[in-house]
């Protein structure tokens, strides 16, 4: 075989050296980037720690539980409420009850305790103000604790339901009052007074005035006037007319007798001769 000419091959083989290996690139933020990068994490830390704490103040203030929050308990009927709460709009409840304790409910202006039909409309409302209480219902009930109804009012009467009432001061009634009895104080006088128009007492069953220890006195400005259908009886052992007015003789006497019957009937008798009785005057089945 021929030996080639290295020369004339067209490849050439050169010992030089490698080139150097290129400079490391710098890999990361640096400079004024790594600064700020460095604060916005140190802000967010600071923000995060100050909203825990926050956190945490806001449920040891707020006293957050299960069961509810502060002194609100949350339960299956409803909520239990220990200590004083303050409500700035409507409340609606079924029940308010204080168990262990007086349930005390305060308003610096008015308390409206009031009770809606099925179309929001008020039914039966009760106003607390400063000065009054006022209640208005279609019929207004007060009963005892046996459920006893002892007053009822409607738009028509008044009904009270008590055994004996006692009235400490003066009463002024405008209307009438049907009363089966009326007694007066055991150490005062029992006075009905009228002052510019009359006193009327009526019963269908009759009316009876009777004093057990001391008088009955019947005093008028006029004159008192008794009328019956029947008959009208005094019965007593002493039956004074006393004030009576003493008359002049004169030549025509229009003066009368008054004559008695055996059975205390009254009658008149003609003003010359004696009493006569007729069985007209002095019937015998009269007492």
């Amino acid at each position: 075989m021929e030996e080639t000419d290295p020369r004339m091959s067209g490849m050439f083989e050169l010992d030089a050296p490698p080139p150097p290996p290129p400079p490391p690139q710098p890999v990361g933020v640096y400079g004024w980037r790594k600064r700020c990068l460095y604060a916005s994490v140190l802000v967010l830390m600071i923000s995060v720690v100050l909203n825990l704490a926050l956190t945490v103040w806001i449920l040891r203030v707020l006293d957050f539980s299960w069961d509810g929050m502060g002194k609100l308990k949350l339960n299956p009927n409803g909520f239990t409420l220990k200590g004083e709460a303050e409500f700035l709009k409507s409340v609606y409840v079924d029940r308010i009850q204080n168990k262990k304790k007086p349930l005390y409910i305060h308003s610096n202006k008015q308390v409206h305790l009031s009770s809606l039909k099925q179309n929001r409309t008020e039914r039966s409302q009760l106003l607390i103000d400063k000065n009054n209480i006022e209640a208005a219902c279609d019929v207004f009930h007060v009963k005892d604790l046996n459920n006893n109804t002892q007053m009822m009012l409607n738009g028509s009467q008044v009904t009270l339901g008590y055994s004996d009432m006692n009235v400490p001061g003066p009463l002024k009634i405008k209307g009438s009052i049907k009363v089966p009895s009326i007694f007066g104080h055991m150490e005062k006088p029992l006075n009905i007074t009228a002052m510019t128009s009359k006193v009327l007492i009526s019963g269908l069953g009759g009316v009876s005035m009777r004093s057990t220890v001391e008088n009955i006195s019947l005093q008028a400005g006029d004159d008192i006037k008794i009328m019956a259908k029947g008959m009208i009886k005094l019965e007593s052992e002493d039956i004074v007319l006393a004030g009576l007015p003493r008359s002049k003789a004169t030549r025509v006497s229009r003066v009368y007798q008054l004559c008695l019957c055996f059975n205390g009937a009254l009658f008149i008798g003609n003003p010359d001769g004696n009493c006569m009785d007729s069985s007209d005057v002095c019937p015998k089945s009269k007492p």
